[in-house]
């Protein structure tokens, strides 16, 4: 299956850019996505460093203002490619809270909301230890009301460091949960950021096509091989 010249379901090794401009105007019924936080984030103990490197996330060097210029076409590229009155996710660090605002309303987005997801433990810092992570829910139109309204602060678990293949692999539950508020089963979600690959993950464990990429050759191999996994488990059902 594919949308125009993309196939779904696949992970595409390709920057966001050049695979969202591929896609067809309106074709994507929900946008959940975890990009760069502009934080130039590195892994800081010593074990996570041997597991992931110390090479930072792909693009996350770029920071404030260089930051809203580089996600200006981005946005714009989400706001075409999503289907009027559906919604958009998208995970946010501290750094680039305030070019959201900016950036997604100028692309045509309406912010309706930021859910707060608090983990079960915090991280490492010198002045504050941060324990929560925020998602910004932009609106395109007006999407339908849910059947049930749910809480914008989610409590769930990080990611055991155990089971991590990406120091900043989102958790399954909280995925879900975000996915069944705003779409459907058979629905198409795109995710331009793939990291760990746990948005697909959790679009296969729910029942949604989705359309993916991931730029970092690392991060894609990891991604790709867990997704194709999870996709070969649910054939044999």
């Amino acid at each position: 299956m594919k949308l125009g010249p993309v196939e779904i379901n696949k992970l595409h090794h390709i920057d966001c850019l050049e695979l969202m401009k591929k896609l067809p105007k309106e074709s994507i019924d929900l946008i959940l996505t975890d990009p760069p936080y502009g934080v130039n984030f590195v892994p800081q103990r010593e074990a996570a460093k041997k597991k992931y490197g110390t090479a930072p996330i792909a693009n996350d060097e770029i920071q404030d203002d260089e930051w809203e210029k580089w996600f200006t076409p981005i946005a714009e590229e989400l706001y075409r490619v999503l289907k009027n009155d559906s919604v958009a996710y998208l995970f946010s660090g501290y750094k680039v809270d305030r070019h959201y605002y900016t950036v997604l309303e100028a692309a045509g987005f309406d912010i309706k909301a930021v859910m707060i997801w608090v983990k079960n433990q915090f991280g490492l810092g010198y002045h504050f230890r941060r324990q929560y992570e925020k998602i910004v829910v932009a609106f395109k139109g007006k999407p339908p009301v849910p059947s049930k309204a749910i809480s914008d602060v989610i409590f769930d678990a990080k990611v055991n460091s155990k089971m991590q293949i990406h120091s900043c692999q989102k958790p399954l539950p909280l995925l879900g949960i975000l996915l069944r508020q705003y779409s459907n089963e058979g629905d198409v979600v795109l995710e331009p950021f793939a990291g760990s690959g746990s948005h697909l993950m959790a679009c296969e464990k729910n029942n949604r096509n989705w359309v993916a990429c991931e730029v970092d050759d690392t991060h894609f191999e990891n991604a790709d091989d867990r997704v194709k996994r999870e996709q070969q488990q649910l054939k044999l059902f």
